[in-house]
């Protein structure tokens, strides 16, 4: 046997199994996590006995039939600028000439033409990681990511990310 740098895992041994689906899951999708976000993962489904791939298939199944027609909900999100007091006043006076709210300015302005980008491009280091599916599966998930207009290598972390993040402030 080979040499290993780290044991083999398997998390879902003695788990809840997926059902069967009606042909063998042969196809895969790739998905990009960094290595911090892949050992959250991971050690969530460990105490949950379940393996990653099927934790993140549930998820996408889920996602590709009920999220229809939440996409065009607006979603507050809050966030903190660090600027310097003249940066501020500068900020207020742009806000104060354009009549719109400091939020409304920053996303029009510099958030909106991103949102058009259809490729992005990023500096991090990702380790690939594969979820099992089957024919049907893999079809449904992927047009389900393409009418999204989302990275299919990216999109499964964020939505697992955030299901986890989720699930952890309902615990704490």
């Amino acid at each position: 046997m080979a040499n290993r740098k780290s044991p083999r895992r398997h998390p879902n041994l003695g788990g809840k199994l997926r059902p069967h689906a009606s042909e063998a899951r042969r196809h895969y999708l790739w998905m990009d996590f960094t290595p911090a976000e892949q050992e959250e993962v991971y050690s969530y489904c460990n105490e949950r006995s379940l393996s990653m791939s099927q934790f993140v298939a549930e998820l996408l199944l889920e996602d590709a039939k009920t999220a229809r027609h939440k996409r065009n909900e607006k979603v507050i999100v809050n966030v903190q600028l660090e600027l310097t007091t003249l940066e501020a006043d500068k900020l207020d006076l742009l806000v104060r000439l354009y009549g719109k709210s400091a939020g409304a300015f920053i996303k029009e302005r510099f958030l909106d033409r991103n949102f058009k980008i259809t490729r992005v491009h990023s500096a991090i280091k990702p380790k690939m990681f594969r979820c099992y599916l089957s024919v049907d599966e893999h079809k449904t998930i992927l047009q389900h990511i393409k009418n999204l207009g989302m990275s299919a290598r990216n999109y499964p972390a964020i939505l697992t990310l955030r299901a986890i993040r989720k699930e952890q402030g309902k615990r704490q």
